[in-house]
C-alpha cells in the first residue's frame, strides 16, 4: 500500500510494471500473500500506469529458476495470478460453471442447528437468520460490534420464532479474546455450535493516493483478523460448515476499493488453506467462501447511476433475496470451497470476466522444459 502510493505520487511518464512474488502452493497456501492479488487489481484500475500480478512460488525453486520465472512474468502480460508449482505454470481464471454437472453433498444444514453468524446485525446476517430460523428453527447466536441496545433487541426478536432461540452477543472478533470468549458464551447458551457464517465487514471507499492506513486497518480488521482468530478459537470444533461472506470486488477490477478487495480476497483464500486443513484432519466442516456481487436486499449498497453502468458493462443486476438464498445452499452441497454468484445476462457476464489467452509456452529453466499452463477453477454460478 505504501510502495503503491509512494510510486502514483512520483508521476512517472512511463508505466510501471508491479511483480508480487510470494512462497504459496495450492497444497500450502498463504492467504495473506495471495490476497494481494485483490489489492493489485483495483491498484490497476485506479491507475493505468500500473501493470500488476501476484505469483506464488515453491521454496525449492533455485536462484537460478527464480530469476527465469522473474523474467518470464515481467515479458508477459497475460495472467494476473499466477502460481509456479512441480515445474508448471498455473493460471487462475473464471469458469462458467453448472452445478448440476457435478455430484453434490448432502445439505450440511440440520433441523434445530446451532449457528453462529458474525455481522449478524447486517443486512446479509439478517436474512440468512430469518431464513435458518424459519425454515430450520435453527437456535442463533447473532454477534455485533454494539453493545445491545433497544433497537438491536427489537430486530433480534424479529427474526425469533416460537421454534427458534436467537440471542445477540456483542464481540469485536477481531480481538483475539473477545473471539474466544463469544465462542465460549455460544457453548454455554447452546452446548455445542453446528456451524459459522462468517458475515461481518468493513467498507471504507477511497483512492489510494487519499485513503489513511487507518480506515485500511479498520476494512482489514474483521475479515483477516476476525477469520483468523475464529478460526483459531474453532480448530477443535466438530463443526459442520465454516462459511465466509467474501465479494466480488476480490475477483474482478474494483475502484476505490483497494482494501476491501484485499480483505475479501483474503477470505478466498483462506477458505482454500482452511479446506486443505480438513482434509488433514485438522479441521472440521466444510470451508466455503462465497464473492458476492451487490444484493437487492442488504449487503453492500450502490447508487443507481452505478447500477445501470454494471447492467450497461458487465451485464449484473441486483441479487434478489430469493436467489442468495438459492445459491447459499447451492454452495454448502458443493465440493469447491469458493464461488462466484452473478445474477443477469449471462453472455454479457461471461465477456466481461473474460481474461486474454495465455501466451505461447516458452521454458523457465533448463531443468524444467516447457511449463504447462493449466487453469486453477473457481466455479461461477450464473442465472
Amino acid at each position: 500500500f505504501c510502495l503503491a502510493r509512494a510510486l502514483m505520487e512520483q508521476k512517472s511518464d512511463k508505466s510501471i510494471r508491479l511483480l508480487y512474488l510470494y512462497s504459496g502452493t495450492r497444497e500450502y497456501p498463504q492467504p495473506q500473500y495471495a490476497a494481494l492479488s485483490g489489492f493489485l487489481k483495483s491498484l490497476s484500475l485506479e491507475s493505468s500506469d500500473f501493470t500488476c500480478k501476484t505469483v506464488g512460488i515453491e521454496d525449492s525453486l533455485s536462484g537460478s529458476q527464480l530469476s527465469d520465472v522473474i523474467l518470464r512474468e515481467l515479458g508477459t502480460e497475460t495472467g494476473k495470478e499466477v502460481l509456479y508449482e512441480s515445474r508448471e505454470r498455473w493460471v487462475k481464471r473464471l469458469r462458467r460453471f453448472d452445478p448440476q454437472t457435478v455430484p453434490l453433498k448432502p445439505l450440511p444444514l440440520k433441523s434445530k442447528g446451532i449457528y453462529l453468524i458474525t455481522g449478524g446485525m447486517g443486512g446479509l446476517g439478517m436474512i440468512v437468520a430469518t431464513y435458518l430460523a424459519r425454515e430450520y428453527q435453527a437456535g442463533l447466536a447473532l454477534s455485533g460490534r454494539s453493545e445491545l441496545t433497544r433497537e438491536i433487541q427489537t430486530r433480534v426478536e424479529s427474526v425469533r420464532t416460537s421454534d427458534s432461540e436467537v440471542v445477540y452477543i456483542p464481540a469485536d472478533i477481531s480481538e483475539p479474546g473477545e473471539t474466544e470468549k463469544l465462542v465460549e458464551q455460544v457453548r454455554v447458551r447452546f452446548g455445542r455450535l453446528d456451524g459459522v457464517i462468517h458475515c461481518a465487514g468493513v467498507e471504507k471507499r477511497g483512492f489510494i493516493r487519499q485513503i489513511g492506513e487507518e480506515k485500511i486497518s479498520q476494512v482489514l480488521a474483521p475479515k483477516v483478523c476476525g477469520t483468523a482468530y475464529l478460526d483459531h478459537a474453532l480448530r477443535d470444533e466438530r463443526l459442520d460448515f465454516f462459511v465466509l461472506f467474501s465479494s466480488i470486488s476480490a475477483v474482478t477490477e474494483s475502484l476505490g476499493l483497494s482494501g476491501y478487495a484485499f480483505a475479501n480476497a483474503f477470505l478466498d483464500n483462506f477458505a482454500d488453506m482452511r479446506e486443505r486443513l480438513r482434509l488433514r484432519g485438522e479441521r472440521f466442516g466444510k470451508t466455503l467462501s462465497i464473492n458476492w456481487p451487490l444484493w437487492e436486499e442488504g449487503g453492500m449498497q450502490f447508487h443507481e447511476q452505478t447500477r445501470r453502468i454494471l447492467a450497461q458493462t458487465l451485464g449484473m443486476h441486483p441479487l434478489r433475496t430469493e436467489s442468495g438464498l438459492e445459491a447459499f445452499l447451492t454452495g454448502l452441497k458443493l465440493p469447491q470451497s469458493r464461488f462466484l454468484f452473478i445474477e443477469g445476462d449471462p453472455e454479457k457476464i461471461s465477456q466481461s470476466l473474460a481474461e486474454p489467452e495465455e501466451d505461447s509456452e516458452e521454458s523457465v529453466t533448463e531443468t524444467a522444459q516447457a511449463p504447462r499452463t493449466d487453469e486453477i477453477d473457481e466455479a461461477v454460478l450464473s442465472d
